[in-house]
């Protein structure tokens, strides 16, 4: 693709509409604002064919600017899905826009297609210009990439997604920065509550008289004009508004904002938590009172509130969870968890299409017991019948890895011949605060690769699908360290096959997970046909050849780890499709489901509900704050909700780990708490 950042007057004749077919002009507009104001950047396109969705680079000075977010309203992407619009930002890069969600085996352009046209507003980037910025203009221009990633823009054309092929860079775009009216704003404002109390931190850009703190509109404190902070005790739960004015010889500066949604107190967590051969370390961000160590969610050790290090005397040998919990006046801290001989699986899920299918979707799932950096998985398939379908982006979208990690390949390895995905998720991270990861956590989907069926099948033919064995398929920790007890499970395509031929409603409950025992798992089914037998697999081991009429199996004995069953219906020789359950036997306390706001163990549309009347009515505080953090942003606000509402409703939006399908640890340490 064709990609310039071409001269004035190349760039004005592109807008002009002068340009070759599949093509794009993209230009940012000029605006002024004083510092501290929060000013909207126009993104405007002239282009040829019906646009869809654009990934647009830009470059800011971040010593003048802080871009916020990406907004469509009044323009003519005006019908987008709020969940496509994004904006990424590493160091003096950024990328903003529209994504396209695609879903099976389609592109659905959604509601938001725009018609060819010239000069025309497509969203604007929304930039807070820094209190102690300079006067005058600071660039902030369309670029051609972000890190490794291009510009990239989508058109919709014959019922099928298409790239620009060409995209000119107009110059210009920018910021002018004037002079403030009163005083110059304090800057860079925090809002966070520590235990009972709000504790706003802020800099002092020049001299002040005085400073006004405002809690939800009303003023609450004045402080002297050389103090930068203040703290305020919350008193109440749920959504609560801060504003800071300095003044200078009677005359106020803007107001800066920031808001926080109270939860019941708590302490602050311990950090870093590991765990391992040489116990457990982790640092403190305070003094507490006391600090308990627990296994298994039983208490094992009580501690000074200064200890940074514990070695359990009787460490298990099998997969154990260890807790750290920091107490500080009477408050205890949300879990900080670590998992000890931890389980790694990568699995390929089973799939069953029709005959006339033109694609197959095949899901990878990922179980970590620590960070991970990245992954390479290579995929032993009949390439004779399947050819993969070569598309990062969209082999991405609907996971947890969506919307982007910043090394991505879906190709046939040259050197081996095997379809191969690789993923680094941060390449060059700032800091460790902002690394990129794929966090601990079950059966979560990472990826789906896509391929073309070859030539014809007949009704039920099956096809194995595995991992080729490790070098070709490795994980990799956060130290960089390659994993070295990784399980592989394999899937398998059926094409076609008699739907009778799988049992249904297959079920399974857990017994006797405590304290380093072994559980016994009892499956439960019905069968909607007659069988000859049934097959039953733990991690593609056959355990067991039962009679056809049954509609239940008990699995005694079963350690610490987690499963993937499948229940096999055999009928005239020949196999159905799998059902499966996934179970996991390791402790199943102080944990939740991501989204479950009202604790009702699942997710579904109460909980936003019960969120918003939390936020905003002053209902009830969500029993698990960490569930109800929806998006997994360390804070309660209106965005958990829509993210909840959006996942519930197909939007695109994928929940993080421990995701809403099997409940885990939070493994994104934050000040939010879980009650039991």
């Amino acid at each position: 693709m064709a990609r310039h950042s071409r001269p004035a007057l190349t760039a004005a004749l592109a807008l002009a509409g002068i340009l070759q077919a599949q093509s794009i002009a993209i230009r940012f507009g000029e605006v002024s604002g004083q510092p501290g104001e929060i000013v909207a950047l126009p993104v405007h396109c002239t282009f040829d064919l019906t646009l869809i969705g654009a990934w647009i680079a830009f470059r800011f000075d971040p010593v003048r600017v802080e871009p916020l977010s990406y907004s469509v309203e009044g323009t003519a992407a005006a019908s987008a899905d709020p969940s496509a619009l994004f904006l990424n930002l590493y160091q003096d890069q950024g990328m903003c826009g529209i994504s396209v969600h695609e879903r099976g085996t389609h592109v659905n352009p959604g509601s938001m297609q725009i018609p060819p046209g010239e000069d025309v507003c497509i969203g604007h980037l929304h930039v807070r210009i820094r209190a102690d910025a300079p006067l005058g203009r600071t660039p902030l221009p369309p670029a051609e990439s972000f890190r490794i990633s291009e510009t990239v823009v989508h058109f919709w054309r014959d019922g099928m997604k298409v790239n620009a092929t060409s995209i000119v860079l107009a110059p210009g775009g920018g910021i002018t920065v004037t002079a403030p009216v009163g005083p110059r704003p304090v800057g860079d404002l925090t809002c966070t509550q520590v235990v009972e109390e709000a504790l706003l931190r802020f800099t002092l850009t020049e001299a002040y008289d005085s400073i006004e703190i405002r809690r939800d509109g009303a003023a609450c404190a004045t402080l002297p004009g050389t103090q930068a902070g203040f703290s305020n005790v919350l008193g109440v739960l749920g959504r609560i508004e801060y504003a800071v004015v300095a003044f200078r010889e009677g005359v106020a500066s803007i107001p800066i904002v920031c808001e926080l949604v109270a939860t019941p107190p708590a302490a602050p967590p311990v950090k870093d938590l590991a765990c391992g051969e040489t116990g457990l370390q982790w640092s403190n961000p305070i003094v507490f009172d006391r600090i308990l160590v627990l296994r298994d969610g039983e208490l094992l050790a009580e501690l000074a509130g200064t200890a940074g290090a514990y070695i359990d005397p009787a460490r298990p040998p099998n997969v154990t969870v260890y807790t750290v919990v920091s107490e500080v006046k009477g408050y205890a801290s949300p879990d900080a968890n670590c998992v000890d001989n931890g389980v790694w699986v990568l699995e390929i899920q089973s799939v069953q299409v029709p005959l006339d299918a033109t694609e197959v979707r095949v899901p990878i799932l990922a179980t970590t017991a620590k960070a991970t950096r990245g992954f390479c998985v290579a995929l032993d398939i009949d390439q004779s019948r399947f050819a993969l379908v070569t598309d990062p982006e969209r082999s991405i979208q609907d996971t947890v890895l969506y919307p982007e990690p910043d090394w991505l390949v879906v190709n046939i390895n040259p050197r081996t011949g095997f379809p191969t995905v690789s993923v680094v998720f941060d390449v060059t991270p700032s800091d460790a605060e902002a690394y990129k990861m794929l966090s601990p956590g079950l059966r979560q989907p990472v990826m789906n690769l896509y391929f073309t069926p070859i030539g014809a099948f007949s009704p039920g033919e099956s096809f194995h699908i595995e991992c080729v064995p490790p070098p070709e398929t490795v994980l990799t920790s956060i130290n960089g360290t390659t994993v070295s007890s990784l399980a592989l499970l394999p899937g398998e395509i059926v094409v076609g096959g008699r739907d009778d031929l799988t049992v249904k409603r297959l079920s399974g409950t857990v017994s006797s997970a405590t304290k380093g025992s072994a559980s016994d798992i009892r499956l439960t089914w019905t069968n909607p046909a007659a069988y000859d037998s049934i097959v039953i697999e733990r991690n593609n081991e056959h355990i067991a050849r039962i009679p056809g009429t049954s509609q239940g199996y008990l699995d005694r004995g079963v350690e610490h780890g987690v499963f993937t069953y499948k229940v096999i219906a055999v009928k005239d020789g020949q196999s159905g499709f799998p059902a499966d359950l996934f179970v996991s036997t390791i402790p199943a306390v102080r944990t939740f489901l991501r989204g479950d706001a009202n604790r009702d163990g699942k997710v579904d549309i109460a909980d936003p509900i019960f969120l918003l009347k939390y936020i905003f009515a002053h209902g009830p505080p969500p029993p698990c704050a960490d569930a109800a953090d929806a998006n997994d942003d360390g804070v309660l606000t209106i965005a958990d909700p829509i993210f909840s509402l959006m996942y519930l409703f197909g939007s695109g939006a994928v929940i993080r780990s421990p995701g809403a399908s099997y409940p885990w640890f939070d493994p994104t340490p934050d000040a939010l708490t879980c009650a039991e």
